[in-house]
C-alpha cells in the first residue's frame, strides 16, 4: 500500500512539475532496489510494469524475463528450480 501511495504521489508531482516528478521518482526508485525484498509493481491485469533489483532472486528468474509479463501462479517458480 505504500509503494501504491508513492506511486499515486509520483503522478501528482509529474502533473505539477515534470522536474520535481523525475527526482521524487528516482528517489523512489533507489529506495526500491536497496530493498533486500524482491518488489514487483503490476496493473490491474497483472502485466509487470516494474521490478527491483532483488525481484529476480525472489522468482528464480532472470532481469530481462520482467518486461511486459503477465504475472501468473506458474510463472513464479523457486530460485532452486
Amino acid at each position: 500500500m505504500l509503494v501504491g501511495a508513492g506511486i499515486d504521489a509520483g503522478r501528482k508531482a509529474a502533473e505539477a512539475s515534470p522536474s520535481a516528478a523525475d527526482g521524487e521518482a528516482g528517489e523512489l526508485r533507489s529506495i526500491l532496489d536497496s530493498a533486500s525484498d524482491g518488489i514487483i509493481v503490476i496493473d490491474r491485469d497483472a502485466r509487470i510494469l516494474s521490478a527491483n533489483r532483488s525481484a529476480p532472486a525472489l522468482f528464480g528468474r532472470e532481469a530481462g524475463d520482467f518486461a511486459q509479463t503477465i504475472l501468473t501462479i506458474s510463472w513464479c517458480r523457486t530460485a532452486s528450480a
